[in-house]
């Protein structure tokens, strides 16, 4: 039987008929590992619900999905919020009183999203360049300062 005639070959049968006609039909050795290797199309998974996915098509599925949203960076990762200056200094593994000092001078004022009484939110990545930037600053000072 060539495979244009086998039926296990019919790309119109969904691939979970494939595997249970390859139980059922009797077939050569050959065919049983060929359709051992068939792995389900991506657009059978998302046809198919998802409580009848196996673990293996969950994960190929999330998988492809995660590569598709991947490739499309057009979209700007959404902002680190970090609410109190403990975790603030967590993140940017340094001291509470160094968090503290930033504050008092001023240094990282633009990273500061909202204050509500004690608590303060602040946005992550502007609050750590905020904070490289006022290092750099005291360290262009101290050198100034050397060299006079």
């Amino acid at each position: 039987m060539g495979e244009a005639q086998n039926p296990l070959f019919n790309p119109q049968i969904p691939s979970f008929f494939r595997y249970y006609f390859l139980i059922l039909a009797p077939c050569s050795l050959t065919n049983a590992v060929l359709f051992m290797n068939i792995k389900p199309t991506v657009l059978e998974l998302l046809q198919k619900p998802l409580w009848q996915l196996t673990g293996e098509e969950y994960v190929s599925l999330h998988a492809y999905a995660v590569k598709m949203a991947g490739s499309n960076d057009d979209h700007a990762a959404p902002p680190t919020r970090i609410t109190g200056v403990r975790s603030l200094a967590e993140y940017l593994d340094c001291c509470e009183s160094t968090i503290y000092m930033l504050i008092r001078n001023g240094a990282i004022d633009d990273a500061i999203v909202s204050r509500i009484g004690k608590k303060i939110v602040f946005d992550g990545e502007i609050a750590r360049r905020c904070a490289n930037d006022y290092q750099e600053q005291q360290r262009a000072q101290r050198s100034a300062g050397n060299t006079e």
